[in-house]
């Protein structure tokens, strides 16, 4: 109990910097402030502190890679860190503000209920593949019947007064 109550600010502080950053994301698309900017490093090493925490916690660094929401969350993290000057081209740089805003789906690592959904539609996965293939199955099969049944007689085989009708 002691250790959840000490979690607590941490995990508040997390989220608001999160929340604030996908704010500041939408943001910047308006235009760059010099306040915005400097915002966006204090959550950046906000964030950057709590994965070197995570990492050096982690009682591996297999353990720590195992996880998927590390990964996750590291990913989100070194993108943050690739400069929009590196890219020549605006659509580049498009592209790697649509990544960063993805950053917000950090939140649902805090949120246990989400995590479980998240993890029971990942193993849901292979059942949607095998209810795909079935109604793959019967669309084929009613596509073979309504051929069949609902077929335009041949030319070939119809004499002329029948076509005159």
């Amino acid at each position: 109990m002691q250790e959840t109550c000490r979690k607590l600010p941490f995990r508040a502080i997390y989220r608001i910097c999160i929340i604030a950053n996908s704010i500041f994301v939408g943001v910047e698309t308006y235009g760059l402030h010099p306040w915005i900017h400097v915002t966006q490093t204090v959550i950046l090493s906000v964030l950057t502190f709590e994965i070197i925490v995570r990492f050096i916690a982690a009682d591996s660094v297999k353990s720590f890679f195992k996880s998927g929401w590390n990964l996750f969350d590291l990913f989100l993290v070194l993108v943050i860190y690739i400069p929009e000057s590196l890219f020549e081209n605006s659509s580049s740089v498009m592209v790697l503000r649509v990544l960063r805003v993805f950053r917000v789906l950090r939140l649902l690592r805090t949120a246990g209920e989400i995590k479980q959904i998240i993890s029971v539609l990942i193993k849901s996965f292979g059942a949607l593949f095998y209810n795909g293939l079935f109604f793959f199955i019967f669309k084929h099969l009613f596509a073979i019947m309504g051929v069949s049944l609902f077929r335009l007689p041949d030319p070939a085989t119809i004499s002329g007064d029948e076509l005159v009708r």
